[in-house]
């Protein structure tokens, strides 16, 4: 990630007559902060679709013998919505972490804009011959 910079402008004497910073990009979006919703998101949704997924184990045994459509016990029925619900986190996962990616391309583009501000405001003062970073 970008990180904020500061320019300072010299005189001719080699001295600083002005110093502008740009702004720290993560007031307007942290990645960090980002990557940390996502990687709790994740977890809950990991955590909850196992929930389900023991639930449903817990009642196989009775519904599959309580209940037999059209002559078709429902274990097979019962080991399908366990497949989907293990599968569930990865393809969830796949979607946040491009999100982060997103988090992050924003945040850099932030930044650099802020950068750029700050230089130019350093050039522009009156006298500042050199801007150095």
């Amino acid at each position: 990630m970008i990180k904020p910079e500061t320019y300072a402008g010299y005189d001719n004497n080699g001295k600083i007559i002005a110093q502008y910073t740009g702004f720290d990009a993560n007031q307007h979006i942290n990645p960090a902060e980002v990557k940390t919703a996502i990687d709790n998101v994740k977890t809950t949704f990991k955590t909850e679709m196992g929930n389900i997924k023991k639930a449903l184990n817990n009642i196989e045994t009775d519904a599959d013998e309580a209940i037999i459509v059209e002559g078709t016990k429902m274990n097979k029925v019962f080991d399908s919505m366990g497949e989907i619900l293990d599968a569930a986190p990865d393809s969830i996962s796949e979607g946040l972490d491009s999100l982060y990616a997103e988090s992050v391309s924003v945040h850099d583009k932030i930044q650099t804009q802020a950068n750029t501000q700050a230089r130019e405001m350093t050039a522009a003062v009156q006298n500042v011959i050199k801007v150095i970073p």
